[in-house]
C-alpha cells in the first residue's frame, strides 16, 4: 500500500489535482485529503474553505473517468 505524502508551499493547480487523482484511481487506491492550517483561515473564510474542497474533489473526477 503506497503512501505519499505532498508538501505543498503554495496550493496545487487544478490540473495537479487531476493527475494525483487519476494515478490514485488508475491504481486502484484510494485517496485522502487534508487540509492543515485550517486553525490559521481567517473564521469568516473558514467555512469557505470547508466546502470548497469536497466541491473541487466533485469536479476533477468526472474530468478522469
Amino acid at each position: 500500500m503506497p503512501l505519499e505524502v505532498s508538501k505543498a508551499r503554495k496550493s496545487l493547480t487544478h490540473d495537479d489535482e487531476v493527475v494525483i487523482v487519476k494515478r490514485a484511481i488508475e491504481e486502484g487506491q484510494g485517496l485522502v485529503v487534508v487540509v492543515s492550517k485550517l486553525d490559521l483561515v481567517e473564521e469568516r473564510l473558514y467555512d469557505r474553505v470547508v466546502k470548497a474542497v469536497p466541491q473541487e474533489i466533485e469536479t476533477i473526477i468526472p474530468q478522469v473517468s
